[in-house]
């Protein structure tokens, strides 16, 4: 049952279409997704859309959010499934940063370099 739970808030919300704008809202993205990409995004990339006399001021094109889920957030749901693991969320690092598998951050440096 929690697989299911934690399935159903992780996957990827569907686009809304108005006059060929495809966008997601962020009032209806799952709490966690929300958050993460609120921070990930630069702050232009939210969209206010007029649909008939409603102003929607939480609108993120979908190309935007689609872009950022399966780059930054799409977690390794057959894991997940298996029950190894709780999937978990990629961190977008520089390139001369790498993550161990415990979660430790640390400098790469390059071949044949010295600190």
């Amino acid at each position: 049952m929690v697989i299911k739970l934690y399935i159903a808030v992780s996957m990827k919300v569907l686009a809304e279409n108005y006059k060929g704008i495809e966008f997601v809202r962020l009032s209806k993205l799952p709490e966690e997704q929300k958050a993460l990409l609120v921070q990930a995004l630069p702050s232009d990339h939210i969209i206010k859309i007029l649909r008939e006399n409603e102003l929607l001021t939480d609108c993120v094109q979908f190309k935007h959010y689609d872009a950022w889920y399966n780059k930054c957030y799409k977690p390794d749901l057959v894991e997940s499934l298996n029950g190894q693991q709780k999937p978990t969320i990629p961190l977008k690092l520089a390139a001369n940063y790498s993550q161990t598998p415990s979660g430790t951050i640390s400098k790469t440096l390059p071949t044949g370099s010295s600190k």
